[in-house]
């Protein structure tokens, strides 16, 4: 697939042009696989003065079935979250508890007794931010070893 750059009045016009640009833009930074990082990255982006997420509209998405709202398509767990509680008093954050009324899992993705973890982890690599503005792929894990007569 070729993808085409940008000219300016583009930018403001085509969601999907400004995919393909940040792609190409950043194909030579993220290792392989990282378009996961840049779909993150857009969906994470902050709203706009109309409350909504332009940048979803250059993202594959789908329709939650209970809450209003969208998924990124091809996501290995989805939430469908009611808000319960926003407590303050975090310095500049905040914690927020919900109520999940619905589940979506990819089949692969389940941790299931007959997988061990690292073939689960190897298949479905987590994606996990490091702050200030870095990511880790976890692709494999280690035992912990405790300590005889360590209770969990």
């Amino acid at each position: 697939m070729k993808i085409e750059t940008l000219d300016r009045q583009d930018s403001l016009t085509d969601p999907q042009k400004i995919l393909q640009a940040l792609v190409e833009r950043e194909a030579a930074l993220v290792p392989r696989g990282g378009i996961k990082v840049i779909l993150a990255s857009l969906a994470a982006a902050p709203r706009d003065s109309t409350d909504t997420k332009p940048s979803l509209a250059a993202l594959p998405t789908q329709p939650a079935t209970i809450i209003e709202g969208v998924f990124l398509q091809g996501a290995y767990l989805n939430l469908e979250c009611e808000l319960q509680q926003i407590i303050d008093g975090f310095d500049e954050n905040s914690l927020i508890a919900g109520k999940m009324l619905a589940v979506h899992v990819r089949e692969t993705a389940l941790r299931l007794w007959d997988l061990d973890d690292q073939d689960l982890l190897r298949q479905n690599p987590l994606l996990a931010y490091l702050s200030p503005g870095s990511y880790a792929k976890i692709a494999e894990s280690y035992s912990f070893p405790f300590h005889e007569g360590f209770h969990q």
